[in-house]
């Protein structure tokens, strides 16, 4: 992605943002409630703090809900319905959605579905995912 597509999206991202609040000097969005559309990555947040970072979103904390992940790095907060295509969890709490492909360590699963590799099925959820997403 070039420069001018880097700043396409972040004008198109700040528009979109409920918040009239902008990234700090770090590049970090802190309580954002609105709507992120960056890279493949879209969805409804609240109180959402995070950085984008080369088509990645870095999750820091807050609420998502409904909408596709793409990629990215989760390090805390509350998913609640959606799509997770790829990315790392670290930790939150995860209600309801799609998990397809990436790399669950830590949290808090209420219920969703997970994309079965072998049988190529969506799989409802078990209490423990960390049998599926390891």
């Amino acid at each position: 992605m070039n420069n001018i597509q880097i700043a396409n999206n972040l004008v198109r991202i700040a528009k979109s943002l409920i918040s009239g609040d902008i990234a700090d000097k770090g590049g970090i969005y802190k309580n954002f409630t609105g709507e992120i559309d960056y890279g493949k990555n879209k969805g409804k947040v609240r109180n959402a703090t995070f950085e984008l970072k080369s088509n990645k979103i870095i999750w820091k904390n807050g609420t998502w809900e409904n909408g596709v992940w793409d990629n990215g790095i989760w390090q805390n907060g509350r998913w609640i319905d959606g799509t997770w295509k790829d990315g790392i969890w670290k930790h939150g709490i995860w209600i309801n959605g799609i998990w397809y492909n990436g790399t669950w360590k830590d949290g808090d699963w209420k219920y969703g579905k997970i994309y079965n590799k072998k049988s190529k099925k969506l799989e409802d959820s078990i209490d423990n995912p960390n049998k599926f997403l390891q």
